[in-house]
């Protein structure tokens, strides 16, 4: 479950940036895309053992999903592919680029005010 890892890696990123009061947090915004193999459940519960573990409110997590697009390098058709492993052209066969689906990016957080 990498979700715990994703977590912790956000969380010192939160801590680095804030300082003393990266506690405060109570929300994170995040951008997942659909092929990150990100489980919404497991990060979310992630988040909360953490939260535990550090002495800090319960943190909710906003995810805006990103559908994954890709594009064909012979034809230059853009689709939606169902993985990132195989990137194969609907229409030619070519092989094709990840455009965007797979990122994980810290959008914005909520701190709790006072």
């Amino acid at each position: 479950m990498h979700e715990v890892s994703v977590a912790q890696a956000i969380i010192e990123r939160l801590r680095e940036k804030l300082g003393d009061g990266y506690w405060r947090v109570r929300a994170v915004k995040l951008r997942v895309g659909r092929l990150s193999c990100i489980n919404y459940d497991a990060l979310k519960f992630a988040f909360e053992g953490l939260a535990a573990a550090n002495l800090c409110p319960k943190i909710s997590v906003e995810i805006d999903w990103v559908e994954a697009k890709a594009k064909c390098e012979r034809c230059g058709h853009t689709f939606r592919p169902d993985d990132v492993f195989f990137l194969m052209c609907p229409q030619c066969g070519g092989r094709a680029t990840l455009i965007c689906g797979d990122e994980l990016h810290l959008v914005e957080a909520d701190l709790v005010d006072g």
